[in-house]
């Protein structure tokens, strides 16, 4: 085994008290501010997230409240259809509990909205609430689970890019500590790991597999 190889080695598998500690802090700021995120976003105004949703009650076999069928009908959007299954599967399973029938809010589609033109003069708003989402409606509850399934999909992404860290960085832990540190309060990052979309997901299957990937090539050598 290369001294290189060892030292990667050593650094998967060595972590401190006080690392657990720092790591630990910084996740639950992580899921904090990234709950916030969810908290207060209004519902459908993350990027594609109707979409997403409209996928998630399709996967699942549910029609949308009858206050938003008028959007339910809509044309479907290609990079949503496109995406793979898994994470509607889990988002169905989630919504199963809810009991959209029994949500009074009227969602319609904004006509002047354009979405993704950067060419046109249009209004930014995809949707136009005729009757305020009510908080603790089953819709919204429903909205708020799937984020809070992002929330976590980031959180275990965080402890993963730590560990990545650690590797490349032959065991320094600050530097991973601060690689994690940026990654995790990095805007784009807590902000796409708080709403409903299948990035969160993927970007959490994909540090995970990086970081076995890495340590098995560790280890065979």
């Amino acid at each position: 085994m290369s001294d290189q190889a060892q030292e990667q080695r050593t650094a998967f598998g060595s972590c401190t008290r006080r690392d657990h500690l720092i790591v630990a802090f910084t996740v639950l700021a992580f899921v904090v501010l990234a709950g916030r995120y969810a908290l207060v976003t209004p519902i459908f105004e993350m990027p594609e997230e109707p979409w997403h949703l409209r996928r998630i009650a399709q996967t699942a076999a549910k029609d949308l409240p009858p206050g938003h069928a008028s959007w339910a009908q809509a044309p479907e959007v290609s990079s949503v259809q496109v995406q793979p299954p898994l994470y509607y599967w889990l988002g169905a399973a989630l919504v199963q509990f809810f009991d959209w029938d029994s949500d009074p809010s009227v969602y319609e589609l904004n006509p002047h909205a354009r979405l993704a033109d950067l060419y046109g003069v249009t209004n930014c708003n995809a949707m136009l609430a005729r009757v305020p989402v009510v908080p603790n409606g089953p819709l919204s509850m429903s909205v708020l689970a799937l984020r809070l399934l992002s929330v976590l999909s980031g959180a275990v992404g965080l402890l993963f890019v730590y560990r990545l860290m650690l590797g490349f960085t032959m065991g320094r832990r600050w530097l991973a500590w601060t690689g994690m540190l940026m990654t995790g309060f990095l805007p784009g990052y807590t902000f796409l790991h708080s709403g409903i979309s299948p990035v969160s997901l993927g970007s959490c299957f994909v540090l995970v597999a990086a970081y076995l990937a890495m340590r098995t090539a560790s280890e065979a050598e």
